[in-house]
Parts: structure tokens; C-alpha cells; sequence
């Protein structure tokens, strides 16, 4: 199943806040949590004016918040304001809830006053649930999914003008692939060339070589690079830093495959002739460019055995009670070998 586009909502949700117009429920989720923070300090703005913005401004730990106490809230005046606004951090609800208490969330998704704004912020929602399905009828729902490479440029590129700042093509295309694609690490990142750089406004190559830190995804693709060069000596080194920065061997198991499975594709569609490899993957063009490189030193039956081996070491960390650094080390091993 395709991944439901959140675009329309959040452009909606953009004419709301312009118009002051938000009152009412809305559930917000996903994986983006920089963009999602970013809409619910705008929420907050809209009542920063209030003579009285502490009492209209709420804030509730949803793990530690009885039903009753919410509804309390939801249900008193605001103080000294037209509205107010309650917000309720990982309440769970929307999947799992036990179901004696369906019934009367779904009656408080039906009586949302006129002068409340109601905003849900979980961190995990099941599309499914029937509590989802009623926040969506009845207020707005929006899942806050990564940008795309393209979008994640362009906004990058326009956060350091607003700061004053230029950056080279090829410097902005290794500052993307060096971060791991969310909107937190690259405006982190950008913090950190912009104080390096100071009151010099270009930002070159050499500047995001030296400033901005590697990805972990970024780091795997280094050691599949060095994997197809026969460089184990580097493959290890890398693997060894991430031991010490404390990355999780599964996670890093999974991206070797991943990343693996991206360079099967890209050889198959270049043997078939397709050369808008950035279009069929749904990559950066940058980044479909680093993959056609990387695959045209392997064979189609060689990507194919190491993608194998990946499903083999992965079923291995899985389902057998085997130490996962070894596992890993022993998959790198394999697909190091000639």
C-alpha cells in the first residue's frame, strides 16, 4: 500500500494558523519530530498574547493524565481569553486503549468546544484504530513523515540564506547525504557550518567535510565502498567506530542491507537501460548517482549473494540467541571476500 501524503493537511493546517482560525482537535504523529515541534510552537504562538497565556496553554503528560483530569480541562472556560489550548504528549491511545475507555474518548472527539483547541502529540499511532479513525473525521490528523531529498535541500538551502549564508552545489549535496535526512540533524548541522564559517557567507566543500558529522547511513555506505575496493583494513576501522559510538549492530545490520538491496536495484534498471534511477528509487539525484557508481563494480550475481548473506545475518541476530557484533563482523567478512 502506498504512503498516505500528508501535503494537503499540513498546507491546510498552514491557512489555519495564518487565519487564527485552529480551534477544534487535531492529531499529530511521525517520524519527522523537528517539522511536527515546529507546527505545535506555532500553535503555541497563536495564545502567546493572552493576558493570562499560562493558564491557556496546557500541557499534560498523557501517560500520567487520568481521563477525568483532561476532560476537566477541556470542559473549563478559558481564563481572561476567548480560548485556549490543551496539548497532550503520547497519550497512547490511538494503539492501544483499553475498551471500556473508547467510548468515552469518542464522545469527547464529538463535544470539543467551540473555544478549545484539543492537539494530540504521539509519538506512535496505529492508522487503524478506531480512535484514529474518529480524530481524523472529526479534527485534523497528520503524520509527519521524513522530506523528501529534494524538498530536504531546498529547505536547507533556504535556512542558510535566511542566516545570510551561500552554499556550492556540490558542498549542499554532500551536507544531504552526510545527515540522516530529518530536519533536526540538518538544521543542527547548518548551525554548526554557519558558526565555523563566521562572517565568511560562502560555504564550500571543504567547510562540510570538515564541519558536518556522517550519518549513520552515510558511515555504512562508506564501508559498502571500501567492501567493493577490498579495503577490509577500513571496512573495520569504520565498524569499529561505530562500536564505540554505541550504534546498535542490528540497526547498522539493517542498513548494510538496505543499502545492499538500493544497489540490486539500481544494477537492475541500468541493465534494463533506465538511467532515471533518482526517479524509480525515489533517491536524490546526487545520491542515485553514488549508487550507479558503487553497483558498476559489482555483478548482478554478486549483489544478489551479499544480499542474501545480509537476509541470512539477519535471520541469525533474530531468531537465534547469537552475540550480534560477531554476526555482523562475520557478514562484513563474507562480503569483503573475493
Amino acid at each position: 500500500m502506498a504512503e498516505k501524503n500528508f501535503d494537503k493537511e499540513i498546507d491546510l493546517l498552514k491557512d489555519r494558523l495564518k487565519s487564527n482560525n485552529i480551534n477544534g482537535l487535531y492529531l499529530f504523529c511521525g517520524p519527522e519530530r523537528y517539522r511536527k515541534s515546529s507546527f505545535i510552537n506555532s500553535f503555541k504562538n497563536q495564545f502567546s498574547d493572552n493576558p493570562m497565556p499560562e493558564f491557556n496553554i496546557i500541557t499534560f503528560d498523557g501517560k500520567e493524565t487520568s481521563f477525568d483530569t483532561l476532560l476537566g480541562a477541556v470542559e473549563s472556560y478559558p481564563v481572561m481569553a476567548d480560548n485556549k489550548l490543551i496539548i497532550i504528549k503520547d497519550s497512547g491511545i490511538f494503539k492501544k486503549v483499553k475498551e471500556e475507555d473508547k467510548e468515552l474518548w469518542s464522545e469527547l472527539f464529538d463535544n470539543i468546544p467551540d473555544y478549545c483547541v484539543v492537539l494530540f502529540d504521539e509519538t506512535e499511532v496505529d492508522g487503524r484504530s478506531v480512535l484514529t479513525k474518529k480524530a481524523q473525521k472529526n479534527g485534523m490528523y497528520i503524520e509527519f513523515t521524513f522530506l523528501k531529498p529534494a524538498q530536504l535541500t531546498s529547505w536547507i538551502n533556504n535556512e542558510l540564506k535566511k542566516q545570510g549564508y551561500t552554499i556550492s552545489k556540490n558542498a549542499l549535496e554532500e551536507f544531504i547525504f552526510r545527515i540522516d535526512g530529518s530536519m533536526g540533524s540538518g538544521s543542527n548541522e547548518a548551525m554548526k557550518l554557519i558558526d565555523y564559517c563566521g562572517q565568511r557567507k560562502e560555504i564550500t566543500l571543504d567547510d562540510v567535510c570538515n564541519v558536518v558529522t556522517k550519518s549513520l547511513q552515510d558511515r555504512v555506505f562508506d564501508m559498502l565502498d571500501n567492501i567493493t575496493k577490498g579495503n577490509r583494513k577500513k571496512v573495520f576501522s569504520i565498524l569499529s567506530d561505530l562500536k564505540q559510538k554505541r550504534e546498535e549492530p542490528l540497526k547498522i545490520l539493517v542498513l548494510v542491507g538496505n543499502t545492499i538491496s538500493n544497489l540490486l536495484k539500481t544494477k537492475v534498471l541500468l541493465n534494463e537501460g533506465n538511467t532515471n534511477i533518482a526517479s524509480a528509487l525515489g533517491l536524490a539525484p546526487f545520491v542515485a548517482t553514488k549508487y550507479s557508481q558503487q553497483c558498476s563494480k559489482l555483478s548482478l550475481e554478486k549483489l544478489k549473494e551479499m544480499l542474501d548473506k545480509c537476509a541470512k545475518a539477519d535471520a541469525g541476530v533474530k531468531l537465534s540467541s547469537g552475540n550480534p557484533w560477531i554476526i555482523l563482523e562475520t557478514l562484513l567478512i563474507e562480503l569483503s571476500a573475493k
